[in-house]
């Protein structure tokens, strides 16, 4: 058996690399610590520089501070900004440029806030508890959901992002400063019900304007300022010499709603309208026209004039033809919460003259440029979506200084692409304008647009380097090509090329033919026929959705039949929708690509990627379940609204959570304004045009900024829904293989006889609407004019009280003309051929049931009221034929 070699022995010391060695070492609980201390540092360190979210593209320094600005000495919180800047990001919605306008505004607001607090400090405001209970009971309901029970204290505070409702409650009382001054300016306090029903007064005005050029408004029209002034005091002398007023108006005002063109459909073009006597018809208090002319024509009583008022678009002189007092129907019931509504309305009033007074003086000290550039794109660009832009020579300084600032911003904040891609696509659209502005006679383009393209071509590529932009790069693709390096330029579409791989929606094919065409231009024929062959594909695709969700449909009509559903069944010649899975992408409208038709200094065919487009929205005619999905995304995506009536709009974007800036596009609207719209859409911005209730155009304003648009080369997009006229046809019972649309008759007397014959001679069925106080006489002409035709009348369609009405002319004009009538009517008239519905049985049937409700002890009058409404009968022929059959018995029952 071999010995057992010698036993090691064991070392006092361990070698460095041993575990024993560590081992020892770690045993010091002070070691753990401190290992730990230095981890965490490491972890603070390294996500506490990170370049995501708000900090992204900031310089080391900037980010300890928790002020991001202060103005007039008033601190704008760093943590104040993330938590709503966390729900725009989350929101998804629109490209970095929009992302970035949507932080100016949010930061303006936030300046805005801060400037009214100080001001509210100075002034010794103070926020009461019942403010606060009263702001959280209206938080609490607004999002109480559809069960309508307001949410719970732990979901308030986490909705507001505190720790506590005390903390709530805290911040409230801060936030809810400018309110309390404003309300204290107003004076909402002392507001009482008398000062409410003044509200509803309205006036029926005319006016003559002489426009002055030196109003800011005026854009440079019209006469000299002190030129303008005497000549409308030569205008009132004459009217105080007992001249017409009608006649004078439209002899001397400027007024361009004065003769409004309309459009001739023989022509086939726009046609000066007959002048309207200086008419604004019914004018409500707060329109918005102007604070100045309303105050001068509310103080008139009927038949006087007023001086010579200045407004910002010149000297007016007013004439009122009429007054009346316009009380909703509830308003005994709901005038506390109206009373509340005014004084909401005058603090907001106060909040915004305050505003813009102390925005002219105000001294913002910037903490951080990255919040600085947002704040000034959100203020000078459309893109920014602030609602009060500047256009032609202000717009072009504007951005000019926008440019300057991002030009040193980018130099030493190279990461942050918004800032790149901006100052890109601004000096994008001067490029685009240069070349547009070129004459006929100008045959070279002017010396800085070659210096525009390389500074454009610089800020794109240096966008591109920390993001990606289809159109962006689409762009600078033209420019390389523009700039004959043709290199470039095929890199960048290839770029594209590969980008799309993946994407064969129908959506691609516009992109792709863009594709085809400039790789042929460039000489790459196997890309070309590449992008051919997809193209192909596309197309064949697109043939075999369509052929697909045509037999789909084919089926389901013969499934219909067979299981005898009267309601499934399409009619001759109806071509069925297709289905939502195979229409275009959601998003689709984004994706369309637009050209500049004709632009002068352009090349052929040459398209642009910041063109913006108009949407021409419907909107419920009652019933706000109406409104499509489509409709609420459009809504929430645009960057301005245009509105008819921007208080009947509000409502409608309100119920839907929807806060985007508006404008007013109505019959009133200058040439001025509309261009204003048209230069925002072809700088890129997309706009949404909407009207009370229905399609924009149809017996609505809006065709005249629809054609401005068309003619600007902008794309106009139709977003369809609820219409007033195929509701009531749909239900009417007449034929509706053809129809006529004729909106509504004239007001004029000529005019109403040419309409009245036009309905006479038409032999398909005719749709035409009215108003409640010309609803019994309209009849009664169109019973002159084309005999006892059949009719279907429908009021207040799809609201709460809807009624429809189904006889013949004669019987439905002396229906409406028993009493006084209200809301909205939609008449459809059937054909020659169309005879009254015979209703003998059912008037009979109605008489019966008329004479069991009498022998029940309900009067006459009230028991045919009841009859005739239910069954959709004239309430005046069944109670007459009650009194000549009963006679004595009948009246003896009513005494």
């Amino acid at each position: 058996m071999a010995n057992k070699p010698p036993a090691r022995r064991a070392s006092s010391k361990h070698h460095i690399g041993s575990i024993t060695y560590w081992r020892k070492f770690a045993t010091h609980r002070v070691i753990y610590l401190f290992l730990a201390f230095v981890f965490g540092l490491g972890v603070i360190m390294y996500f506490g520089t990170s370049q995501v979210g708000p900090n992204a593209g900031r310089g080391a320094d900037t980010t300890s501070s928790d002020v991001i600005a202060t103005v007039n000495g008033e601190e704008v919180l760093r943590g104040d900004f993330s938590k709503q800047d966390e729900m725009i990001r989350r929101s998804g919605m629109g490209s970095d440029e929009m992302i970035a306008g949507q932080q100016g505004q949010l930061i303006s607001s936030m300046l805005d806030a801060a400037m009214l607090r100080g001001l509210a400090k100075k002034d010794g405001v103070s926020v009461t508890d019942a403010m606060i209970d009263r702001t959280l009971d209206r938080v609490r309901s607004q999002y109480g959901g559809s069960s309508k029970k307001p949410i719970a204290d732990d979901d308030l505070v986490k909705l507001m992002g505190e720790t506590s409702i005390r903390d709530v409650r805290d911040k409230l009382r801060t936030d809810l400063m400018p309110q309390a001054l404003g309300a204290k300016r107003a004076n909402t306090d002392k507001l009482t019900v008398d000062d409410l029903i003044k509200t509803y007064d309205e006036i029926n005005v005319r006016h003559i304007l002489v426009a002055s050029n030196t109003s800011p408004r005026a854009e440079g029209k019209g006469l000299p300022d002190e030129q303008a002034k005497r000549k409308a005091a030569q205008i009132l002398a004459k009217v105080n010499a007992g001249g017409d007023f009608a006649a004078l108006a439209n002899q001397y005002t400027d007024d361009p709603s004065n003769k409004a063109p309309k459009w001739d459909e023989k022509l086939k073009k726009s046609v000066p309208a007959p002048p309207k006597g200086g008419s604004m018809d019914w004018y409500k208090r707060g329109s918005g026209f102007d604070k100045a002319f309303e105050e001068a024509a509310f103080a008139l009583q009927p038949g006087q004039v007023s001086g010579v008022v200045k407004t910002p678009f010149g000297y007016h002189i007013i004439k009122v033809d009429a007054t009346r007092r316009n009380l909703p129907k509830d308003f005994e019931k709901e005038k506390g919460k109206l009373l509340d509504d005014l004084r909401d309305t005058k603090t907001s009033e106060a909040l915004r003259e305050q505003r813009d007074k102390e925005q002219k003086t105000a001294k913002i000290v910037w903490k951080d440029p990255w919040f600085e550039w947002r704040y000034q794109y959100a203020k000078s660009s459309p893109m920014g979506m602030m609602g009060q832009m500047n256009f032609g020579q202000d717009q072009e300084a504007s951005g000019k200084a926008l440019v300057a600032m991002l030009r040193k911003y980018t130099a030493t904040h190279k990461d942050d692409s918004a800032a790149a891609l901006i100052m890109g696509r601004t000096l994008y659209q001067q490029y685009i304008m240069s070349g547009l502005n070129m004459g006929a006679t100008q045959a070279k383009p002017p010396a800085n647009r070659e210096e525009l393209r390389k500074q454009v071509t610089e800020a794109y590529e240096l966008a591109l380097q920390h993001t990606e932009d289809q159109p962006t790069r689409l762009s600078l693709a033209r420019l390389y090509e523009d700039s004959g390096d043709k290199e470039k330029a095929l890199t960048h579409y290839k770029m594209v090329d590969r980008l799309m791989q993946w994407d064969d929606s129908a959506a691609a094919k516009p992109t792709r033919q863009q594709l085809k065409d400039a790789f042929a231009r460039l000489g790459a024929v196997d890309l070309a026929a590449e992008q051919a062959t997809k193209i192909t594909a596309l197309e064949a695709k697109e043939k075999a959705d369509k052929e697909a969700a045509a037999k789909e449909a084919a089926a389901k009509a013969a499934a219909a039949k067979d299981a005898k559903k009267p309601s499934a069944t399409v009619a001759p010649g109806a071509t069925s929708a297709p289905t939502p899975a195979k229409d275009a992408a959601p998003n689709g409208e984004a994706l369309r690509q637009r050209q500049w038709p004709g632009a002068a200094g352009m090349p052929p065919g040459h398209w642009s990627a910041m063109a913006g487009t108009l949407y021409v929205v419907a909107t419920p005619i009652g019933n706000l379940e109406d409104i499509t999905l489509r409709a609420v995304r459009i809504l929430r995506s645009v960057a301005m609204v245009c509105a008819e009536d921007t208080r009947v709009t509000r409502k409608l974007l309100s119920h839907f959570d929807i806060h985007v800036p508006m404008s007013s596009a109505h019959q009133h609207s200058a040439d001025a304004g509309l261009d204003k719209i048209v230069s925002r859409l072809v700088a890129g911005a997309d706009v949404a045009l909407v009207c009370d209730a229905g399609t924009p155009g149809i017996s609505d304003p809006g065709v005249p900024l629809v054609r401005k648009a068309l003619e600007a080369g902008v794309d106009v997009c139709p977003v369809p829904g609820a219409s007033a006229s195929l509701a009531a046809l749909s239900v009417a019972g007449l034929p509706t293989g053809r129809f006529l649309f004729l909106g509504f008759p004239p007001r004029t007397k000529t005019d109403r006889v040419a309409f009245m014959a036009e309905i006479a001679r038409a032999t398909c069925t005719v749709v035409i609407y009215e108003t409640a106080p010309r609803i019994a006489a309209t009849l009664s002409e169109l019973h002159a004019a084309a005999g006892d035709r059949a009719v279907c009348v429908g009021r207040e369609i799809t609201k709460k009280f809807e009624t429809w009405l189904r006889c013949g002319a004669v019987e439905a004009a002396d229906h409406f003309a028993e009493a006084p009538q209200r809301g909205e009517f939609t008449v459809v008239v059937g054909p020659p051929a169309a005879v009254p519905i015979d209703r003998a049985e059912e008037q009979a049937s109605a008489q019966e049931e008329v004479r069991r409700l009498v022998a029940d002890g309900v009067s006459v009058r009230d028991a045919s009221r009841s009859v005739a409404q239910r069954r959709q009968l004239s309430r005046r022929t069944l109670y007459g034929s009650i009194v000549k059959d009963d006679g004595p018995q009948c009246k003896e029952n009513e005494a």
